[in-house]
């Protein structure tokens, strides 16, 4: 038992080293192939936390960090403003890779993994009417290998 407290405690300060590492800095460069309405969003939203709250349509699909069996089988699992964590600006001297998958001009994923490859987090966002907004939050937790 105490080991899987000792396990359960690093993979906590883990995540919340890697979250706040991530999103450190605005010396991020973002791809030039992302929407240009998109990109002026995007900084807003990491620098502006009333900005960032009005953008999240809570209660949000999402993981948890750590996300345990039954949660991730059940898809259950909600972000509200309660507990949501302010994400901050991206580093890319930081410990992780982001890259974004662009499926429209109003859909984009965006994922962000720990170099090492067996941790990530991935966000999506979308469009809706003429306010891009935060959709889906899968905070860090174990990357599935296929």
């Amino acid at each position: 038992m105490a080991i899987r407290t000792i396990i359960t405690s690093s993979l906590f300060l883990l995540c919340f080293l890697g979250i706040s590492a991530c999103y450190e800095d605005d010396k991020a460069t973002l791809p030039a192939e992302l929407p240009a309405d998109f990109v002026t969003f995007y900084e807003q939203f990491h620098k502006d936390s009333a900005f960032q709250m009005s953008h999240i349509p809570f209660p949000i699909e999402g993981l948890p960090p750590e996300v345990d069996s039954l949660t991730l089988a059940t898809g259950t699992f909600r972000w509200t403003a309660e507990q949501w964590t302010l994400h901050r600006s991206f580093s890319e001297e930081s410990d992780f890779t982001r890259t974004f998958i662009i499926y429209n001009d109003r859909m984009i994923l965006e994922k962000i993994v720990h170099k090492n490859g067996q941790l990530g987090m991935a966000r999506r966002w979308a469009k809706i009417g003429d306010r891009w907004q935060l959709i889906y939050y899968a905070a860090l937790n174990r990357v599935r290998r296929d």
